[in-house]
Parts: structure tokens; C-alpha cells; sequence
């Protein structure tokens, strides 16, 4: 399912625990990133917006899909943001499931993308996931 959101205020923070850059503009191709989230984890992401438009962000991939011995499929947490100095200050956040999209009408900045826990993994939970990122 694809789900469609406009940038709104929420406030929030979480801590960035590593992070990778990357630019986007009307010439880029698509972007991917892919990390880890441990149980109450977060990973973070830089990115570049070099001019003004839409971007869809869609989680592509998250290993394992399910909870283990369920069929309940796993859902992880995105948020949406800026750096503040090593924080990933986010202004949107949504929990995603595997195939789910965003769509944001972002400008020329600097943008985080933050995966985390949000209290809904097991314990000893090691959850990979891949970003897909198109301008």
C-alpha cells in the first residue's frame, strides 16, 4: 500500500547513531540506503535536496518482514528532519511496513532520515532495511 503524506510539524528528536550522505536534484537517479536498527536503535541519513520539488521515499526492503513466529509483518519507524548539530531533529515521523511510500515536497536544505525503534521490536532484534530515495 502507498501512503501519501505533506510535510506537517510534529516534533520530536532522536539521537543520530550513524549516518551516510547523499544529493538529489531533478538529474539524480534514485537513491538507496541501507542499515540497521537494533531494538530501541536508531540509524540516521544525510540528505541533499539541491533543488526545489517532489521526493518519494519508500522502504523497500525490511529483514525479517515478520515477527518472528507470527504472521504480524514488522513495521519500523521513519522520521523526517534536520541535523542539529549530531542530533536528527525530526519534524514528521510515521511507522512503515515493507512497500510502504512517502511523498514530500521538499526544498534546497539539508534533510535527515531517521529509522528507529520505536518500542515495537523484540529485544534482541536486528531489523535491515533499504531506503529507496526518488527526486
Amino acid at each position: 500500500m502507498i501512503r501519501a503524506f505533506t510535510l506537517k510539524l510534529l516534533v520530536g528528536a532522536l539521537l543520530l547513531t550513524s549516518c551516510s550522505d547523499s544529493p538529489t536534484g531533478p538529474d539524480a537517479g534514485p537513491l538507496v540506503f541501507q542499515g540497521t536498527v537494533v531494538a530501541l536503535g536508531s540509524t540516521s541519513h544525510n540528505l541533499t535536496v539541491t533543488d526545489y520539488g517532489g521526493v518519494r521515499i519508500q522502504l523497500d526492503d525490511l529483514t525479517p518482514r515478520l515477527i518472528e513466529g507470527t504472521s504480524t509483518e514488522l513495521s519500523i519507524g521513519f522520521g523526517l528532519g534536520q541535523l542539529d548539530g549530531e542530533t536528527c531533529v525530526t519534524t514528521f515521523q510515521v511507522q512503515m511496513i515493507e512497500g510502504d511510500a512517502l511523498v514530500f515536497s521538499l526544498g534546497n536544505e539539508q534533510y535527515c532520515l531517521l529509522m528507529y525503534d520505536s518500542g515495537l521490536l523484540p529485544a534482541d532484534a536486528v531489523v535491515e532495511y533499504t531506503l529507496v530515495v526518488t527526486p
